[in-house]
């Protein structure tokens, strides 16, 4: 990330934003805008735009929010690809000590996430989806260690790979099962008033957005977002909504339809606006096309 204009941030109060929300909002170098119901004053425009548009001193948001010292997420990765290599290493001879000593650490390092989870005030309801989020992990481990400690051969490597591949499946199935195993939906999306009635709205068709509204949320809650924010989708589309409606994606992080009256919606079976705050568009050629303020 570089500052483009003004300066980095220097003090709590201070905040950065990318090239495109100053214009969006009527926002300029050293206005004042209002973010947690308390003063920012802009100092800096940085690019490429990436993540929250508006950045503050992660300490002002930690004290904030109450969560001084405190991290909300930790994001644990299985690499595959590495205990691959790994067992590659100890196919061709390779003391096991090493592998042993990395599983012992992270059996370690899981535990002390476990037991800060359990000791944490008002932490979120252990429920089943999240106890497998400690347990398969740990099982994971458990096994490797013990069959590692076994004698070095044919039967050890076949038992490692059937473990490896069988612990790798179970895991990417859980994670296919639900958006975020360990949580319930209702827990990281809440369904509001304003998305069922975008739900019903939009019922058999899509929904356009002139702000950021649900940017890349709208299939966690079963809808389907006209924007385009899969990296993979064709650029032909990405530039017909972009000439036909104003679409201002994938350039900006929360990219937005700046016409929403435009005829190609009705041909992409827009059924419903949303928006922080939506006005009517009087479309004649779209049957009863609802505007739904969230």
């Amino acid at each position: 990330m570089t500052i483009k204009e003004g300066r980095a941030i220097e003090k709590g109060d201070e905040a950065i934003v990318d090239a495109a929300w100053p214009q969006e909002n009527g926002v300029t170098l050293g206005a004042t805008i209002q973010i947690f119901e308390r003063p920012f004053r802009v100092v800096g425009i940085y690019a490429p735009p990436g993540g929250g548009r508006i950045k503050i001193p992660l300490t002002t948001m930690q004290d904030q929010v109450g969560s001084e010292n405190r991290a909300n997420t930790i994001l644990v990765l299985l690499l595959a690809l590495l205990a691959a290599c790994e067992l590659d290493r100890l196919r061709r001879g390779g003391s096991s000590a090493r592998t042993r000593a990395a599983c012992a650490i992270a059996l370690a390092a899981l535990a002390l996430v476990a037991f800060e989870f359990a000791r944490a005030p008002g932490r979120a309801p252990l429920t089943a989806w999240r106890a497998v989020s400690f347990a398969l992990p740990a099982l994971l481990l458990a096994g490797a260690i013990a069959l590692l400690s076994l004698s070095p051969g044919p039967r050890r490597a076949r038992a490692l790979a059937v473990l490896l591949v069988a612990g790798t499946a179970v895991d990417l199935l859980r994670i296919g099962a639900r958006f975020n195993p360990g949580t319930r939906a209702v827990e990281d999306y809440p369904l509001s008033e304003g998305v069922r009635a975008l739900r019903a709205a939009s019922a058999g068709g899509r929904f356009a957005a002139a702000d950021g509204v649900l940017t890349g949320m709208a299939s966690a809650y079963v809808l389907q977002d006209v924007r385009i924010l899969n990296p993979a989708a064709p650029a032909d589309y990405q530039d017909a909504l972009a000439a036909a409606a104003g679409y201002t994606g994938p350039v900006q992080n929360t990219p937005r339809v700046a016409r929403l009256d435009a005829p190609i919606l009705d041909f992409l079976n827009v059924r419903a606006h949303a928006g922080w705050h939506a006005d009517p568009v009087h479309r004649p050629d779209r049957r009863d096309a609802g505007e739904v303020d969230l």
